[in-house]
C-alpha cells in the first residue's frame, strides 16, 4: 500500500514540475526586436549594408591604412634625424669625458695599488704575530681517546691536520698518556710541545 502512494506522489510531482518549466520557457525572452535594432547591431559587429559593397569597404580601409603609414614614415624619419643629431653630440661629449676620465683613473689606480700593497703587508704581519701569540684552552674529559682530542685541537686552530697529529701521538707513545683536565696551548707550537703539554710525564 505504501509503495502505491509513493508512486502516485512521484508522478504528480513530475507532472507539476514539467508544467511549470513549460510556462517559464514560453514567458522567457519573448521581446520582439525591431529592424532598426538589428541593423544597428549588425553595424556594431562589422557587417555591411546592402548599399555598400565589399569593395567599397576594403577601399576605404586601404586608404585609411595608407594615410596612417605615411604619417608613421614621416614621424620615423623625423625621429631618426633627431636621434642621429643627439648621438653625434653625445659622442663628442663622451669622447672628451673619456679622455679626462682615463687620465684620472690612471692616477687613482696607481694610488690605490700602492695603498693596497702597504695595507696588505701590514695586515699579514699583524695577523701572523697575533696568531702566534694567541692562547687556547682545551678540556679533556676522562675516557676520551687521542683522535677526538686531535679534532678539537684542529677546530681551535692549534694544528692543521687531526689525523697527522694523531699518527704522531701513536708513533711516539703519547696517545695512551693523554692527561685529563684543562690545558692552555699557544698557536704555533710544534707537535712535540703540544704532546708534552697534554700528556702525562713518563
Amino acid at each position: 500500500m505504501k509503495f502505491k502512494y509513493f508512486l502516485r506522489g512521484l508522478g504528480t510531482g513530475i507532472i507539476f514540475t514539467s508544467i511549470i518549466c513549460l510556462m517559464a520557457f514560453q514567458n522567457g525572452d519573448s521581446r520582439n526586436i525591431s529592424d532598426k535594432e538589428i541593423i544597428e547591431r549588425a553595424k556594431e559587429l562589422g557587417l555591411v549594408e546592402k548599399k555598400e559593397t565589399v569593395k567599397d569597404v576594403f577601399a576605404s580601409e586601404k586608404s585609411s591604412e595608407e594615410m596612417t603609414e605615411k604619417k608613421m614614415t614621416e614621424e620615423q624619419k623625423e625621429s631618426e634625424e633627431n636621434t642621429t643629431k643627439e648621438k653625434m653630440s653625445k659622442e663628442k661629449t663622451t669622447e672628451e669625458k673619456t679622455t679626462e676620465e682615463k687620465s684620472t683613473e690612471k692616477k687613482t689606480t696607481e694610488k690605490k695599488t700602492t695603498e693596497e700593497k702597504t695595507t696588505e703587508k701590514n695586515t699579514t704581519e699583524q695577523s701572523t704575530t697575533e696568531a702566534k701569540d694567541k692562547t687556547v684552552t682545551i678540556t679533556i674529559k676522562g675516557g676520551s681517546t687521542s683522535f677526538p682530542v686531535c679534532q678539537k685541537l684542529q677546530e681551535l686552530g692549534v694544528i692543521k691536520d687531526a689525523t697527522d697529529f694523531d699518527n704522531y701521538l701513536i708513533k711516539n707513545g703519547y696517545a695512551n698518556r693523554i692527561r685529563v683536565g684543562t690545558h692552555t696551548l699557544t698557536i704555533g707550537m710544534s707537535y712535540e710541545e703540544i704532546a708534552i703539554a697534554i700528556s702525562d710525564p713518563m
